[in-house]
């Protein structure tokens, strides 16, 4: 299920109240917090949520939800009798015009430090969860210069809103919800790398190539 939303619109300093954002709808209910992984287990088997399988394949482990959840980036809401995750992120189209070419940016792949392999097809270029109170504009900034390695000031624009509700391979059986902010971003020639982009993390490595675009 996918639905656009507008722009906010601010009116002296204010929004208008039918135009709230997602995000401050979302803090209104109210969500569940946890001391230790195991609270966090114990809280999704009572969902008949299949945790045993997690860390397996292209699914992440508990590890991964809980960091997510203490550092803000994740929110789990009882919604009924469904247990839905919410997260807010930033979604970034990157592009490049060389001459008459024009060329997108896309992940090709991820590989973790236990050797697994992961092969995604997000929809943007690059995308970087949001924190509750940050800025959309400034955590898109953040994607391209953590992801790419770009400190030099970056051509973006945009800001639409959609939301889309689905189960994440992520975390197997765990519904979703997606609040995204989608920018694109237009490279310069000397911020533009022909091989493509590593982005390296922790627990794994993220590799970034050009795609052209049908004209």
């Amino acid at each position: 299920m996918t639905k656009e939303l507008p722009p906010e619109n601010k009116i002296e300093g204010k929004l208008e109240r039918k135009d709230q954002s997602i995000r401050d709808r979302i803090e209104k209910m109210p969500s569940a917090s946890f001391n230790s992984e195991e609270e966090l287990i114990n809280y999704l088997i009572s969902f008949n949520i299949p945790v045993e399988s997690w860390g397996q394949g292209r699914a992440k482990t508990i590890s991964h939800l809980f960091t997510e959840i203490r550092e803000g980036e994740t929110v789990l809401v009882q919604s009924g009798k469904e247990l839905v995750r919410q997260i807010e992120f930033a979604s970034v189209n990157v592009f490049f015009q060389d001459g008459n070419d024009a060329y997108r940016l896309v992940e090709d792949h991820q590989k973790f430090k236990d050797g697994r392999i992961r092969q995604r097809k997000p929809s943007g270029s690059l995308s970087e969860k949001m924190k509750s109170g940050e800025n959309s504009l400034a955590v898109a900034k953040r994607a391209v210069i953590e992801e790419l390695g770009i400190g030099s000031e970056i051509q973006i624009s945009g800001d639409k809103q959609i939301e889309e509700m689905e189960e994440s391979p992520s975390y197997p059986e765990l519904t979703t919800r997606y609040i995204k902010h989608v920018f694109t971003v237009e490279l310069k020639a000397d911020q533009f790398s022909r091989a493509g982009y590593t982005e390296n993390q922790e627990d794994k490595t993220t590799f970034f190539i050009w795609s052209k675009v049908d004209s």
